[in-house]
C-alpha cells in the first residue's frame, strides 16, 4: 500500500465521485468519469450501459408507451439501486488504480531528476579539468560582466527619475501627486532661489504626507541645482 492509500483526506477527496451514483438523472456518469481517469475500459462501458437504461427506462413509456409505468419504474430502480451498490463496493479498486498511476509518476520524475542531477554532476567533474588560469580569468570576466550590469541598472534608476529642478507643473501633479497650486508655488520657488538645493528642501515646501515622503524620495532627484551653483561662481569670478 503505497501513502496515498495511507492518507485519509486523500480518500475522502478522491471519493466524492460516489456522491454522483445517488443522483438518479446522472447514474452511471461517475463509472465513466473514473474510468477515464484510470483508463479502465470496462467502467467506462459499464457506465455507458447504465445511462442508458435509466434513461431508457423512462423514454420507454413516456415516448413510445412500449412498457407500462410499473415495469419503467421497476427497470428505473433495480438500475439505480445497482448502480448505487457497485459504485461503493469498486471504490476500493478505483482508488488503488488511481493511486499507482500518482505513484508511477512521481517515480518518473524522480528518475529525470536524477538523470539530470547526474548529468550535472559529469559536467562539473569535467569542468575539474579546467586549469586554473582559465577558471581565474572566466571569473574576472563575470566579474566585470556583474559590474557592467549593475552599473547600467542604476543608471537606468537615476534615469527614470524627474528632476526637481528642471521639471514642469505638469510632471510635478503626475510624478508627486501634488495639486496645481502647490505644483505652481514650487515652481515659483524653484525660480526665485536657482533651485532647490536637496530633496528634503522640495519635500518639506510642498509639504508631503510622512507616509509618502519615501515613495516621493524614489521617483524624484535634484542635480540641476550643481550647474546653477557653478554658473554663478563663474559669474562672479568673470565679475
Amino acid at each position: 500500500m503505497n501513502e496515498f492509500m495511507n492518507n485519509k483526506s486523500w480518500r475522502i477527496e478522491n471519493s466524492l465521485w460516489v456522491i454522483l451514483s445517488f443522483v438518479s438523472l446522472l447514474s452511471g456518469l461517475q463509472l465513466i468519469y473514473i474510468g477515464l481517469k484510470v483508463n479502465n475500459k470496462k467502467w467506462k462501458v459499464i457506465g455507458i450501459v447504465t445511462l442508458a437504461l435509466i434513461y431508457a427506462s423512462a423514454m420507454l413509456h413516456i415516448i413510445f408507451q412500449f412498457i407500462s409505468f410499473d415495469v419503467s419504474v421497476g427497470i428505473f430502480a433495480v438500475v439505480y439501486i445497482w448502480n448505487i451498490i457497485y459504485s461503493f463496493a469498486i471504490r476500493e479498486e478505483y482508488l488503488r488504480a488511481y493511486s499507482n498511476i500518482l505513484t508511477q509518476k512521481i517515480m518518473e520524475n524522480n528518475k529525470e531528476y536524477y538523470k539530470l542531477d547526474e548529468d550535472t554532476n559529469n559536467t562539473e567533474l569535467k569542468g575539474k579539468k579546467v586549469s586554473v588560469d582559465a577558471n581565474r580569468e572566466v571569473n574576472e570576466a563575470m566579474k566585470e560582466i556583474n559590474s557592467l550590469v549593475n552599473k547600467s541598472s542604476k543608471e537606468n534608476y537615476v534615469s527614470n527619475k524627474i528632476d526637481i529642478n528642471t521639471c514642469d507643473e505638469r510632471t510635478l501633479i503626475k510624478e508627486c501627486g501634488t495639486n496645481i497650486v502647490i505644483a505652481k508655488r514650487a515652481i515659483k520657488y524653484r525660480e526665485e532661489k536657482g533651485g532647490f538645493k536637496s530633496i528634503d528642501e522640495f519635500i518639506e515646501l510642498i509639504n508631503v504626507a510622512p507616509s509618502k515622503k519615501n515613495e516621493i524620495r524614489r521617483k524624484i532627484k535634484c542635480e540641476e541645482i550643481i550647474r546653477n551653483i557653478e554658473n554663478r561662481r563663474v559669474r562672479r569670478v568673470d565679475f
